[in-house]
């Protein structure tokens, strides 16, 4: 963590902890909900509300909060730095294991944040949830049909589920025989004809999926 995220941390943690009335807080700058940036971080909000108790207008706060200059809302700056600062309350150790399973796929991650509202199931190890500019998330977005709010602004498309893809014949029949390999019962239900085995093991693999 620099210099400058560990201070904000400080000032941040120490706001917080003194807070007694949220509600209060809340009516007295309602300013602060109209910038999702500040919204989207609690060390960049309790920086602002420290900083407004202390007599600094909202502009000034914001900016302040944020490390960001006027206008830069929405620019690959403010969004670079704001990802930076994420990652930098981070762990050493969380750092290093998110870099090396990152480059372990392939992924460079010089320059790059690791956002994990856009990693699918790979995690660390998904190339779209390691970006470098706001056009990186939008493009995810799209491609992913994400709803995103906040630094970046995109609305998800409604689209029907996607069709589920029918299990190949050799698959149902090494679950075929993982089945009768390790089901007396099973086993003793086909040798009588009671029971389709291919329905059966694929149920009991692949819920509700249909077979080639």
């Amino acid at each position: 963590m620099s210099l400058i995220a560990e201070k904000d941390f400080k000032v941040a943690t120490k706001f917080w902890a003194s807070l007694t009335d949220v509600g209060g807080i809340m009516e007295k700058y309602p300013e602060a909900w109209n910038d999702s940036e500040l919204c989207e971080d609690w060390v960049f909000l309790g920086c602002y509300l420290h900083y407004r108790e202390s007599g600094v207008d909202h502009s000034l706060a914001a900016m302040q909060a944020c490390r960001r200059g006027p206008h830069m809302k929405g620019s690959d700056r403010a969004f670079m730095e704001g990802q930076r600062r994420k990652m930098e309350g981070s762990s050493d150790d969380l750092m290093r294991d998110m870099v090396k399973m990152a480059k372990g796929a392939g992924i460079k991650t010089q320059g790059r944040f690791y956002m994990a509202g856009l990693a699918d199931r790979r995690g660390y190890r998904d190339p779209g949830a390691w970006v470098s500019s706001i056009d990186d998330v939008k493009r995810v977005c799209r491609e992913r049909n994400y709803e995103c709010r906040g630094i970046v602004e995109h609305r998800a498309d409604e689209r029907p589920p996607a069709p589920k893809k029918a299990i190949a014949e050799d698959i149902v029949t090494e679950l075929a025989s993982k089945a009768l390999g390790s089901d007396t019962e099973l086993r003793r239900r086909v040798w009588k004809g009671a029971a389709k085995l291919t329905l059966i093991c694929v149920n009991r693999s692949q819920p509700n999926m249909p077979v080639r």
